[in-house]
């Protein structure tokens, strides 16, 4: 089981950030979790944050996953998220910026504000 707890007063809190140069065509990031994945943050910070090219996240497994935060993906960045079980959950919001990718697999997905 993968557990991230996000607590503290700092201004740039993220829960797991994956990053490349927005430009670069050699460069690469992938993170993957394959079994539980738990980020127990604050709904308005960033939970999955993925920016550039050929940069991934990926909570793949079958296992509960629980997200408390947003995802974020930006120049060409791309996070898939399992959400399969009837245990697993996303409270937060979603912002590609335009320029990324979220692909999200889900039973319950409960949307903060407009983020629609």
């Amino acid at each position: 089981m993968y557990r991230f707890l996000m607590r503290g007063s700092g201004n740039a809190k993220v829960g797991v950030l994956a990053r490349t140069e927005a430009d670069s065509d050699t460069s690469s990031n992938t993170i993957t979790f394959n079994k539980k994945l738990n980020i127990d943050g604050n709904p308005t910070d960033p939970a999955l944050a993925a920016g550039g090219k050929n940069t991934s996240i990926t909570a793949a497994g079958k296992d509960t996953t629980t997200i408390v935060g947003n995802v974020f993906a930006a120049n060409g960045g791309t996070v898939d998220v399992n959400l399969l079980t009837k245990d697993s959950y996303l409270i937060g919001k979603a912002d590609n910026s335009g320029t990324g990718n979220i692909h999200v697999k889900s039973r319950w997905w409960q949307l903060l504000g407009n983020d629609w």
